[in-house]
């Protein structure tokens, strides 16, 4: 297990940080219409710190929404399946 954790770091986690850090992401622009959605019990990522991080979201992104599912942190889809489940069907059947 700890080998599978140490291989995910290395081969995905850090060099994404480093991406982030050197900024590659600012020079991009989202263009399909995205929803993001986080638990509204994750600490890290609480819905006024992702709506301050977002604020400005146009810069970045052509079409951009958030949610917020209750009684779910960090790992959504396993805290609350059938509720990322009912938004992603929704938003499909929105964005056609």
């Amino acid at each position: 297990m700890l080998q599978n954790v140490r291989a995910l770091y290395r081969g995905m986690v850090i060099p994404e940080v480093v991406r982030l850090v050197r900024g590659d992401y600012k020079r991009m622009r989202l263009q399909p219409p995205t929803l993001f959605v986080f638990g509204r019990d994750d600490r890290p990522f609480s819905e006024a710190n992702v709506r301050r991080i977002s604020r400005h979201h146009d810069r970045c992104a052509e079409r951009f929404e958030l949610a917020f599912v209750d009684d779910s942190a960090h790992f959504i889809t396993d805290d609350a399946p059938y509720a990322v489940v009912d938004l992603a069907l929704e938003w499909f059947a929105h964005e056609g």
